[in-house]
């Protein structure tokens, strides 16, 4: 039930933000996601806000790369094979376990919402994610990106290799993005005070824990 209502609120949000146009599902173009400076308003401020929000660990970029390859700078929030949401794409187990959390359907559905609609709070998630593998690997910076995906890899036999491939992919786009950032920081700062397209859910409501309810005695 709480897995439907997840993928209903999902659905809905992809109507709102255009993925969905007179009943046909529009499908994702990855060429899309190729060129930062191609992309629109929405995309470049999920860029800007995870390049500022990792600067404080002097991982800004780290950020903005894992948001442009996850979910193409926040285009495409959710991965039902993977079990993962947000700009980061959030391994939604994982997120459980860090916060003592049941595996039950409905926090799955409840964390899942949370990362798709609130950014702070999805960026939290990443950063803090990344500061660990920092720490543990001593500043190793393959490491930590290797260490980021094995996290969730899908298939353990491959995950070392997929891990490379993902580091080197991350180190393509950090490198794009250390040329194109001061350009996409100007875009976002003359257009910041234009009205928002809707992108997908964007959230800004602070985090609040799920409501427990009371069980009933007998």
């Amino acid at each position: 039930m709480w897995a439907w209502g997840f993928f209903r609120h999902v659905f809905v949000l992809a109507v709102l933000s255009g993925a969905v146009v007179s009943g046909v599902v529009a499908k994702p173009n990855l060429a899309e996601c190729m060129d930062p400076s191609h992309f629109n308003l929405e995309q470049k401020k999920v860029l800007v806000y995870a390049y500022h929000y990792g600067s404080k660990e002097n991982l800004g970029y780290e950020m903005a790369a894992i948001a442009w390859k996850e979910s193409c700078a926040g285009a495409y929030r959710v991965d039902f094979d993977e079990t993962s949401a947000g700009i980061y794409h959030a391994y939604i187990p994982a997120v459980l376990k860090f916060y003592n959390e049941g595996q039950t359907p409905f926090m799955k559905s409840y964390y899942g919402d949370l990362l798709i609609r609130d950014r702070n709070f999805a960026s939290r998630i990443a950063l803090d994610t990344l500061v660990s593998f920092k720490r543990i690997h001593k500043g190793n910076l393959k490491e930590m990106i290797r260490a980021y995906y094995i996290q969730r890899a899908k298939h353990p036999a491959m995950a070392n290799q997929e891990a490379d491939e993902y580091y080197q992919d991350l180190l393509i786009k950090i490198k794009t993005l250390q040329s194109l950032m001061p350009t996409l920081e100007h875009f976002v700062k003359e257009h910041e005070h234009k009205p928002k397209t809707p992108l997908y859910a964007q959230s800004e409501l602070p985090y609040q824990p799920p409501k427990q309810t009371k069980k009933k005695t007998a």
